[in-house]
């Protein structure tokens, strides 16, 4: 089995830090794995999200298509920067010497690293790769995924090759009634057909495929910053995985079942149902593994 590589803690103090630097070697090993077994480079990029670079050649992926999706990207991150307002580029020009639209969206999404929603996302795929990683590929999904679908996380079943799911993390401040929103939410998106993944991976014939996927059931995960900061202190940032690590993995558990049979009593598309019971069959493996680490 692949190891994380241990942490400088003297040097990495900052959670968000000890995150990143943890995701980043995370996505070197998912890069390292997948191309030995599947012959497949650079999957994910040293954020660990899927790299749309690489479908280009593939069916349905010109060139074309990648860069706009490309600009659409771009475009949208420098929207949410202000970085075409006035007062905000004198901000970054003051505080930063960031003067060009791209210094501006660079500095920004270094900001959001050390965001709790961030913080949330990366913890959610480190600790299901920890615990899951020999039977699961778990990987952020594409930025392009994330903007225009509202996919955080992609999860594909190596043993069936199937995505079974697509999640959408939550960070609540506190506990509310986010959670029941968010619940009507993937109902809704259910109903209506689930979520298209524009940039998969699934496996077909033992060969990792990027493709389209459509008709993905959507699940959230939820940690308040309470939750989130008490798991931050008390996990291993290495290949171990702590008690508290085992725990939240074990709620995450519980949830994901508690919501796959709300959605199993609604009327679904065929295809969405389809894929509902995929995830429930992955589900199972998933807590027999978890029971096998003691969760």
């Amino acid at each position: 089995m692949e190891q994380f590589p241990k942490q400088n803690r003297e040097k990495v103090e900052h959670p968000a830090d000890k995150l990143c630097a943890l995701m980043t070697r995370m996505s070197e090993q998912v890069n390292s794995s997948v191309r030995e077994a599947y012959g497949i480079h650079d999957l994910v990029d040293e954020r660990g999200a899927i790299s749309i670079d690489g479908f280009v050649g593939n069916a349905g992926y010109t060139k074309e298509r990648v860069e706009a999706d490309k600009n659409k990207m771009f475009e949208l991150e420098v929207e949410w920067s202000g970085a075409r307002e006035t007062r905000a580029r004198e901000f970054y020009a003051t505080q930063y010497d960031a003067h060009t639209e791209e210094d501006i969206v660079r500095i920004r999404a270094q900001h959001k690293e050390r965001e709790k929603g961030r913080q949330m996302e990366i913890f959610t795929t480190i600790l299901f790769n920890k615990m899951l990683k020999d039977d699961f590929i778990v990987v952020p999904a594409s930025a392009y995924d994330d903007y225009m679908n509202g996919i955080d996380t992609v999860m594909v079943n190596k043993k069936t090759g199937d995505v079974v799911c697509t999640f959408d993390e939550v960070h609540d401040h506190k506990a509310s009634n986010r959670a029941d929103a968010k619940e009507e939410k993937i109902k809704k998106k259910a109903r209506a057909g689930g979520s298209t993944l524009a940039y998969g991976v699934t496996i077909e014939n033992g060969l990792m495929v990027r493709k389209e996927i459509k008709n993905l059931p959507v699940f959230f995960l939820s940690l308040t910053t309470e939750e989130l900061d008490d798991a931050l202190v008390r996990m291993e940032y290495s290949d171990a995985v702590s008690e508290k690590e085992r725990n939240v993995f074990g709620n995450f558990m519980k949830s994901l079942e508690a919501q796959a049979n709300i959605l199993s009593r609604e009327k679904l598309p065929d295809a969405v149902s389809k894929n509902l019971a995929i995830f429930q069959e992955s589900l199972t493996m998933m807590k027999n593994i978890a029971e096998k680490k003691n969760v």
